[in-house]
């Protein structure tokens, strides 16, 4: 988007606003849930996210509880991580997942 605003004579500053930084342990209460199925559903909202949970969380308990994704892109992710979503959302976007897990737990 950059390089094309500039294209047309405009001038662009990029300013980061956050950043994200991956935990090197999970929250043993969070892994104890999973181990027990008490998790209903994770939702998978980035590439970057599928390959930390893949990464932090036993692949077992991951394959025991049900994967909603964002969209394809995040499903090609954890697919090719081995963890079939259960699902993906309509639109990749916070009202698709909202959307969805309203008709999950009706």
């Amino acid at each position: 988007m950059r390089q094309e605003l500039q294209r047309h004579g405009n001038h662009v500053t990029e300013i980061a606003v956050y950043q994200s930084l991956d935990v090197a342990k999970p929250d043993p209460a969070i892994v104890d849930a999973l181990a027990r199925q008490e998790i209903d559903w994770i939702v998978v909202s980035s590439s970057a996210i599928a390959t930390s949970l893949v990464r932090l969380f036993d692949h077992s308990d991951l394959k025991r509880t049900k994967i909603l994704s964002i969209g394809p892109i995040v499903t090609q992710t954890l697919t090719e991580l081995g963890m079939i979503p259960t699902a993906e959302t309509a639109e990749s976007n916070v009202e698709s997942i909202v959307a969805f897990l309203n008709r999950a737990f009706l």
